[in-house]
Order: C-alpha cells, then structure tokens, then sequence
C-alpha cells in the first residue's frame, strides 16, 4: 500500500563537513556549507524498517530562534545550503523536516495542527562543529501513529490534553501522525464523526511507531437516509454516523442516479413519530440547509442527481445537504422571516409573561429546545400576540395533554424539542410537533 506524509523514526543525525573552516565560501552574508548526512538517517520506512534519505529532505539551521537557512539534499547523502550565519558564533538548532512553520517546540504544545510530521528530529550544535564538520546528533522528540482513515477528512488526534491534527486525508490511504511522547486517553475523529477507536491508557514513546490499522466510524442505529437512491428503492436505509456535535447525524457519499427523493427515519422503522421530511415538494439546492419536521403530512426530500453528503440536526430541526467532504457548516441557510414565533407558558422563567424565541429551520419551520416540569403548561404565539396562539392544531408525540384553556400541559419532565410548521405539503394546515430530546 502507498503511504503518505512519511515521516523520520530513527533517533540520531549526523552530520560531517566535506570542507574545512578554510575552503568556506562567503557571499554577502552567507556562507556555502556541504555535509554528508549519515545514510542510515531515517526519513522513508522500507519493508523491514529499512531506511533512505529521499528526494526533498531538507533540515532547517536556526540562531537565536531565526531560520538562518536550509540545508537541502543533493545527491545520495551529500545537503547543501547558503546559511546566514557570517559573524555568528553560538548554537544553532537543526529541524527535520525543515520548511514548516511555526512548529511548537518539540511539537508538545497543547493543541496544534502539524503537517508530514513536522519537528520529529529536533537538535543543538555549535556552528562552529558545523562549520569544521565535527558532527552533531538529533533527538527523536516524537512518537508516530499509524492509521488509514475510512472516510476523508482532517484525522484529529486527543492524547491527555493534547490534539494534533493530520491534514486532508484521504479514506483509504495510509498515513503517519506525529505525536509527543505523553501519556494519556487517546481518541480520535476523522472530520467531525466521532472514532470508534479508544485507549484508556496510552503513553506513547518517543522513536516509536504505534499502528491503530482502520480508524472505522461509530455506526448509529438511531437514525437513517432512506429513499431511492439505491436499488433496493425505499427498502434499504444508509444508517447515519455520529458526530462531535450534539444530536448530528451525518451520512455519507449518498448516490442519486437520477433526480430522487429521501426521508430520515427512526430505527429503520416507519413512525410517524421520527419520521422527518420537508414542509413542500419543491427540490432542494446542493450544499443549503433545509427545515425538517416528524409527521405523515410531511413531503420527502427532493434533490436533483448527485452524489451528497446528509447531515441531520434533529435539535435544529434541520437537514444539511452538501457536496461530498463539505462541513454542513458551509450550508446556505435560508432567510429568516420578519414574523417570529416563541413559546410561553408556566414553565421555569417565563411565568406567562415572558416569550422565548423560536429558532427558523427553514421552509416554514420554527424550532425550539425547552424543558419542562411535570405539569407545566405553554402555547405557541405569532410576534408575541395574544391574539394568535397555537395549542390546538398539531400532533404531540410525547407525554402532552391539553386543559380546559386549551393549553398544552406536559405528563411528564424533561428537555423537550417543539416544532410548529406554518404549512404543511398540502398548504391547508399547521402542526406543531413534540418530541422528547
């Protein structure tokens, strides 16, 4: 298998002149130095942990924190390089790989995001032993994780308190994080879907490579795409993974052949209950965020032919259609009207007397978390106007009754999500929905 962002595993460099103190060339401010790198250096990992030096190996010289210049290979072993560093006496840092900036020193900074495993080899000499040629070792400072992540993304890794980050990777493919050496929980996410990989008790170790196989994804059974994206039709549900946030639910590289139709759904089960859908027929437009409400009047979801990646926010009431590798949150959102919608009632801190705005999910749907006590009592109202109320048109799912004012009154507490739909696909009512967080 090809692997990419290889990076250094050996523990030592070192480094002998070609040229004595004398035969130094100068321009300007520079000096001209050529070193023979020793061969066994690693910087590519053969077959049995054989190593080469390999074309664009560079190591960075460094004074006094300033990257006086780059040291870059030329042939076999021999680097070559102009260094800034006529009249300049002391120590000087050497880095491998040089060209990356801004490294945290010995790459053990809290958080960080690290390309192709920038400061793995960190280490001080004289210039004046460069210069004469004498040699000078580099530390590992670092431990190597390899994976192969199974859906594209930014692979983050957690150890203790620390996070680094591996750029762009692809699904498939094999590739090495670079790590400090602290001990710690270790988890991963590839993108914003959680890992299903952990280690109570990790303590990696400079020098050392630690493979972690197929970083594979938490399937949840909770929720599911279903529609006819498939050949299977309506049949067949493409279970939604978990993410970082909250009640979000992603799907992937779904496939439309042609223009289609899909839902999300409960379980593989058709409830009207957790059953989400539009509020209207019209097609959705590629990487736009959508309102979605649960009930038999609502519209499936059409999308013209393409390959998306579906995000759902059941919190939000909101379903993210994207363009495969997209974050939902690069989502068109829709316009949020000037009328507003907000719950009021008996429940902690409105009294009925204060309005708790109702968020806009799109198309006509507004959506709110709240919790409630048991007994609690609340309406829906248009701007803040007693004069339009809403409690008796709609369909509650969860523990709800109604008094004689025609109030909703909860059965039971807890953190509920209450949606009101101005219309439904057929135009000729409005619904409000109660669920259970």
């Amino acid at each position: 298998m090809k692997k990419y962002f290889i990076f250094l595993a050996s523990a030592a460099l070192v480094i002998a002149a070609s040229c004595n103190k004398e035969e130094i060339k100068t321009t300007g401010e520079t000096e001209l130095i050529t070193v023979q790198l020793n061969p066994e250096t690693k910087t590519a990992l053969g077959a049995e942990g054989t190593t080469t030096w390999t074309s664009g190996d560079a190591v960075d010289v460094i004074v006094d924190g300033n990257n006086v210049g780059t040291l870059s290979l030329v042939e076999g072993s021999t680097f070559s390089g102009e260094l800034t560093t006529v009249g300049l006496n002391g120590e000087a840092t050497l880095k491998y790989p040089a060209g990356v900036a801004a490294v945290p020193a010995e790459q053990e900074a809290v958080e960080g995001s690290f390309a192709n495993g920038a400061a793995l080899l960190k280490g001080a000499v004289d210039l004046d032993v460069l210069r004469a040629g004498e040699g000078a070792t580099l530390a590992n400072k670092t431990a190597l994780l390899l994976f192969t992540p199974t859906i594209a993304g930014d692979v983050a890794f957690a150890i203790g308190d620390k996070t680094y980050t591996v750029k762009g990777c692809e699904a498939g493919k094999e590739y090495y994080a670079c790590v400090a050496p602290v001990a710690g929980k270790l988890s991963y996410t590839v993108g914003i879907v959680l890992g299903a990989k952990e280690k109570d008790e990790f303590a990696p170790e400079a020098g050392k490579i630690y493979p972690l196989g197929e970083l594979t994804l938490k399937e949840n059974a909770t929720y599911a795409v279903v529609g006819d994206y498939s050949n299977d039709g309506w049949s067949t549900d493409k279970m939604m993974y978990e993410t970082t946030q909250d009640n979000l639910f992603v799907a992937h590289n779904i496939n439309f052949a042609a223009k289609g139709n899909f839902k999300i759904r409960k379980a593989g089960v058709w409830d009207d209950a957790y059953n989400f859908g539009s509020a209207n027929t019209t097609t959705k437009t590629i990487n736009s965020a959508i309102g979605v409400f649960t009930h038999g009047s609502s519209a499936d979801i059409t999308v013209n032919a393409a390959t998306y990646d579906i995000y759902f926010d059941r919190l939000a009431g909101q379903v993210y259609i994207m363009e495969p590798g997209k974050s939902y949150t690069e989502a068109t959102m829709q316009t949020k009207p000037t009328t507003t919608y907000s719950l009021i009632g008996s429940f902690t801190g409105s009294g009925w007397a204060t309005d708790f705005n109702m968020a806009y999910s799109g198309d006509g749907i507004w959506t709110i978390v709240q919790n409630f006590k048991k007994g609690d009592a609340w309406k829906i109202r248009k701007t803040g106007d007693w004069d339009n109320t809403y409690t008796n048109v709609w369909v509650g799912y969860d523990n709800k009754s109604n008094d004689n004012d025609g109030n909703c009154v909860m059965n039971a507490a807890g953190d509920y999500v209450i949606s009101y739909i101005e219309k439904n696909k057929n135009n000729d009512t409005s619904i409000i929905t109660l669920m259970k967080k």
